[in-house]
Formats: structure tokens, sequence, C-alpha cells
């Protein structure tokens, strides 16, 4: 969040002593629930604009942004156009230019690659093009349009579904998940104080503390953002409503309680004649990459050599067949879902090692890194005592 707070910074500087200056095309990339959206209507309330959210999903042809021809049976004005149009603060039948009225428009969109009815992906709309969009034509009205001053805020969960062209025109900004500490701070500047206005409840009615915020964060949520967060604490709403509703008004504290550690019984996967078994749990990312291949061959070492792994242990690289440890993406991410599985060590590829810098600094203290290279350094600190591939000859030999 602070590279996206620090771009910001720049561009409103930067307007300030250039009035005149073209809105660039910004585009945050996060995982859902970290505050894109709302990132881009503060942008607008700091500029004095109106803020305009346009809602791509589903869109699959540029006539959805351009407008269509008044000779079809279903001609609508372009997106860009009604937007502008709502998001005006102008007194209606005041006569003013297009720069003006753009100017006091900010929009953002959540984008979906744009496609024909063959599946061929069409260019990029010159809506956001930055070198285009100050003679935009609407085909509806067929008049042209300065959106130059206009500052487009595109929000996506990737950049994968993106078209090339269009990716790149825009300005590609990462937006990182939330830690623990931030997510409380905002469950209690924001979140509770809005559920609590949505079911009708006082802050006398029900006191949610940091401590009991913090439980529902670990136990009950697993996400980078803050939407599941939000969906517990409006569940704790509804039920101190019904309290409330069904006999005199009470306080109503919740308390952090002791749970009971259930017993688990471990079920066994007896596979016959199979020699290795892989399980991605539920929970793993439907993508495909190389982060886990340090943590499959450790997975491996365990069950050949008949040693367990270390519990407190996190780890990603990719690994090559000569058994070095090869740098990965997302490092701050996962770093960060370490800390909050409760964590104490994590085994980064040394080529990361310049990637902890971007790790807040309580969660840097709370954690031991080990950086390695090689697959000996990965096994030595994943296991107590260490792992010595030589004191079993034939256990990880190359096939090479």
């Amino acid at each position: 969040m602070e590279k996206l707070k620090k771009r910001v910074l720049e561009y409103l500087a930067v307007r300030q002593l250039k009035n005149n200056l073209k809105g660039p095309i910004l585009c945050f990339v996060g995982p859902p629930g970290v505050g894109k959206t709302s990132v881009g209507r503060s942008v607008a309330k700091t500029l004095g604009r109106e803020f305009h959210r346009i809602a791509l999903g589903g869109v699959c042809d540029q006539s959805d942004i351009r407008g269509h021809s008044v000779t079809l049976s279903v001609f609508l004005q372009s997106v860009g156009v009604r937007g502008r149009a709502q998001g005006s603060v102008l007194p209606p039948g005041l006569p003013t230019s297009h720069a003006e009225q753009s100017q006091r428009l900010a929009a953002a969109a959540e984008f979906v690659p744009w496609s024909h009815r063959d599946g061929s992906v069409s260019p990029p709309p010159q809506v956001l093009d930055p070198e285009q969009n100050h003679n935009f034509t609407d085909h509806y009205l067929n008049v042209a349009f300065d959106l130059s001053q206009v500052l487009f805020i595109a929000t996506a969960n990737t950049t994968a579904t993106i078209p090339a062209a269009l990716l790149d025109r825009m300005e590609v900004i990462q937006v990182p998940g939330y830690t623990q500490e931030e997510k409380i701070e905002i469950a209690h500047r924001h979140l509770i104080p809005k559920q609590l206005d949505q079911h009708g409840l006082t802050p006398q009615q029900l006191q949610i503390p940091p401590a009991t915020t913090l439980g529902i964060i670990t136990r009950y949520t697993r996400e980078a953002g803050v939407r599941s967060l939000d969906r517990k604490l409006g569940a704790i709403c509804r039920a101190v409503a019904v309290k409330v509703a069904e006999g005199p008004h009470r306080e109503a504290k919740l308390e952090r309680a002791d749970t009971m550690e259930a017993e688990a019984s471990g079920s066994f996967d007896l596979l016959d004649n199979t020699d290795i078994h892989l399980h991605f749990p539920a929970g793993a990312v439907t993508k495909d990459g190389p982060s886990a291949g340090v943590t499959i061959v450790t997975c491996l070492a365990s069950l050949f050599s008949g040693r367990l792994v270390r519990s407190d242990v996190a780890m990603t690289g990719e690994i090559t067949l000569r058994g070095l440890v090869l740098p990965v993406g997302g490092i701050k991410d996962k770093v960060l879902a370490a800390h909050r599985a409760g964590l104490k060590r994590v085994i980064l590829p040394q080529r990361n090692e310049k990637d902890l810098e971007e790790i807040p600094g309580n969660v840097r203290r709370d954690l031991s890194f080990v950086t390695a290279s090689c697959l000996d350094e990965v096994l030595n600190a994943a296991f107590d005592g260490g792992f010595s591939v030589k004191a079993r000859p034939g256990l990880l030999n190359s096939k090479l």
C-alpha cells in the first residue's frame, strides 16, 4: 500500500504544479478486499472531483465503450460519456467546455478483456489510450470529447486476463494484502462502525475488543483483504440484534473465550501400488507456478527418510533438477501469510533476499529468515538437527 500511496501523492504534487496535466491510466492490481476501489474514491475526494464507477464485468464489445451507432435499434451512449454526464456537478443548462466538464470526473473500472464473438481480442479502447483520449469520439453522439483530463483508475485481481496492448498503456501498481495489525485497525475504524450503523446498534450495545477481532481474523478468515472479516462482523451484529429485539435493551459485550482443544483423529490415505501421493489442499491457489518446488521436495525427503519437518517453518522457491533454488514472486504476501499462521521460520531463495525490505518491521522481528541457494540448505533448515543426504545414499540422487 505504501507504493500505491506514494504514486498517488506524486500525481497530486505534479497536478498542483501543472493544472493541465494529462490524467494517467492507473491500474491497481491485488487480491479482493484490499481497498483498490476505496483508494480511487479517496483520490477523487481529494481532487474535489465526482467519482463514477464503471462496471465492465461481462463487457465483450467495444461499442459498449465507444457507444452504439444511432442506426442500430438498441443505441446507447458510451459508458464514458454517460459516466461523465452523471459525474458532472455543474447546474443543468450551464454551458461549459468538454475539458472543464471532464476535469470534474474521476472514473474507476474493473476491467476484463474485450473480445469479439468469434473469440478474437479487440484492440484497447481509445478512451484508455493516453495518446488518443484527448479526441475521443462517441459513436452515438458523433461528437469529439476531451477525456485527457479524466483520471481513470482500473482495478483488477490479476493481469493475466488483461490484453497485452491494453496493459501496455496502463501503469500497473501492485496492492499487497494487509497485515494483522492493519486489519485490526481497519476493523475498528471503519468496519465495526459501519456494521453497527447498518444493524441499528449502538457502541454501548455491542463492544468488540481488539483481542476478539484478532481471534476472528486468525481463526475464521483466510484472506489478504477484509471482506470476509466484514461479513463475520456483520454476522455478530445480527446475532446481537436478535438478542436486543427479544428482550429489554441490555449491554452485550463480547469477550475472547478460551476454546477447547478438540482431539483430532487423523485419517490414513491407503494407496496400493502408488509410489508418491501429492496432496494439494483446498486452500491452494489455482494458478500455475513453481513456488512450491522446494516444499514438495522437502515433503518427499520427509516421507522417504521417516523424519518430521519442523512444524513452525514455511518455505517457497523453485527447484531445478540439479538442486538449485531459484527466485519466485509474491514474497511479501507469502511472508505475511506465514506470519498470520503463527510460523516462526521462513525459508526463501537467496536471490529473493532483497524483497525482505518490503516486509513491515514488526513482521520481520517476529520471524527468522533463512536464505538458501541449493537444496541442501533448504533441508538443513527444514529439519531439526539438519539433514544429511550422504547419511542415506540413493535417497535423492539425480536421475540425469
